[in-house]
């Protein structure tokens, strides 16, 4: 199995939030930014989700949502000591990729729900 690799979206960056507030208090909202920053809140709302299904046995394909946003869920199997089976494959695409990869690729990306799971849920 090749190394996987995840493009995760970006987190917003403070100054195009700051940029918003700033031309609605000004009385002349942005609207490009503002769907900008929609989009970019939206994604990582997605990937943040995504990353928390993985965590509780269902893991997003890759593949499927790199080639075309398309949200394809896999079941993780588990042994009968309820570890994760490394192996996962996608019904819809075929691909094959290791769940221990998939969680390397996502440790250092801050896609963490916290506290602010529900709020996730409701924006998307």
């Amino acid at each position: 199995m090749d190394k996987l690799k995840i493009k995760w979206s970006q987190r917003l960056p403070l100054n195009k939030l700051r940029q918003l507030y700033l031309s609605q208090a000004n009385g002349m909202l942005d609207e490009e930014l503002l769907e900008d920053v929609a989009v970019t809140l939206y994604l990582r709302c997605k990937d943040i989700i995504a990353v928390d299904k993985a965590c509780h046995g269902e893991v997003r394909c890759p593949f499927c949502y790199a080639d075309n946003l398309k949200e394809v869920y896999i079941t993780v199997n588990r042994d009968e000591y309820g570890r994760a089976l490394d192996k996962l494959q996608c019904g819809e695409c075929s691909n094959e990729f290791s769940y221990a990869e998939y969680h390397r690729c996502h440790k250092r990306e801050q896609l963490n729900m916290g506290g602010a799971g529900d709020a996730f849920k409701r924006f998307i």
